[in-house]
Order: structure tokens, then sequence, then C-alpha cells
């Protein structure tokens, strides 16, 4: 609590973010990769600290995501699809075909994949999604509706994609970033260890 007094929590956690950025890099110059002594340790496990950090940071950011109403949101662009239906029914079946799989293959995931498989669906459907959007784009076009149409099909398809999703994340990100924490942390205090007893014998030398 007494770090706050100085700045917010969110202060706090960028400079935590560029001290894990900066640190490394200047780790990794004093180093020069010579890592044929026992200080090797320490240096390994940086590399394990900053790995996981990224991990964790990415898995943080999907919270955000959990904490909408799902519900709600899901109900609002059911409703958007059924009114477009009235005039634009081809499109919006397109919509339910780009979706109709990607729910079947969220739904099998949550119930039967295990926490790790878990993990890499979520990362590879990310780095899916802009990939996937121009595809939709491509998809909605060719169908003939207007272009604020395509826009809006585009968006609520995307999202109702990103609700799939939310059921593996519910049931797996608490857990997801408890095992992030046993790498995470364990491997912070012994680069810290290592690195303190490093420079106290280096300071005895040059004195």
């Amino acid at each position: 609590k007494s770090f706050r007094t100085f700045a917010s929590n969110t202060m706090w956690f960028d400079f935590h973010l560029m001290s894990g950025t900066m640190g490394p890099a200047f780790i990794v110059l004093h180093s020069a990769f010579k890592l044929d002594n026992w200080v090797s340790a320490a240096f390994w496990s940086m590399i394990i600290v900053v790995v996981s950090g990224v991990i964790g940071r990415y898995l943080y950011t999907q919270v955000p995501d959990l904490l909408n109403g799902r519900e709600l949101e899901e109900l609002d662009h059911k409703r958007a699809f059924q009114a477009l239906r009235v005039q634009h029914a081809h499109a919006v079946q397109e919509s339910e075909a780009i979706l109709r799989p990607h729910k079947v293959s969220a739904d099998n995931i949550a119930d039967h994949a295990g926490m790790l498989y878990s993990f890499f669906w979520l990362l590879m459907e990310d780095l899916r999604r802009p990939a996937r959007s121009m595809h939709r784009k491509r998809v909605f076009k060719a169908t003939g509706v207007p272009r604020k149409t395509v826009a809006e099909l585009c968006r609520r398809t995307g999202r109702m994609m990103l609700i799939n999703r939310r059921r593996v994340l519910a049931s797996r990100t608490q857990l997801l970033l408890h095992s992030w924490k046993k790498v995470h942390v364990p491997f912070s205090i012994i680069m810290a260890g290592i690195s303190a007893v490093h420079i106290w014998l280096a300071f005895g030398k040059s004195l």
C-alpha cells in the first residue's frame, strides 16, 4: 500500500514492464553471452522470467474481455442479425456458416481440452484474427450488400467469435494465471538471489 502514495498501480505495472524489457537487454550486453560459469544460472532464470512475463501479460489482456457481460452482448448481436436477415438473408447465412464451426470448435476445447492445449488454441485464435477479418470482408462483399452492412456484419461476426472464445477462457484463465505465477515468481527470486551474490563478489574483487 505504501507504493500507492508515490504512484498508481498502473504506473508501477508499466515500470515493471519497462524494467522487464530494459533489464534483460542490459544483462545480455553485460554477459556478452559468456555463459561458462555459475552466473549463467541467473541468465537462464532471467530468460524464463522474461518469456513467462510475456505469457502472463498476454493472459492478463484476456481478463477484461471476460468481465464484460457475455449474455447481454450475445443477445444484442443475435437481434441485430435477425433484423439484417429481413433484407440481407444471404449475407446473414454466410455469417452463420462462419460462426457455426467456430462455436463447435470452441465448445469442444472448453469441454475436453487440457490447459496447455487450450492456451495454444487461444494463442492461434489471436494470430488468425487479422486473416479471418479480411476473409469475412471478402465473403460479405461478394454477397452484394451495402458497404455499411458489410462493416456491421464483419464487426458483429468477429465479436460473436470472441464470445465463443470466452467459454474456453472463463473456465481456465484463473488456472492458467495460477500456473504462470508458479514459474514467474520462483525464477524471479532465483535470478535476483544469484545476481545479488554475483554483484557482491564483483565488488569484493574490485576492493
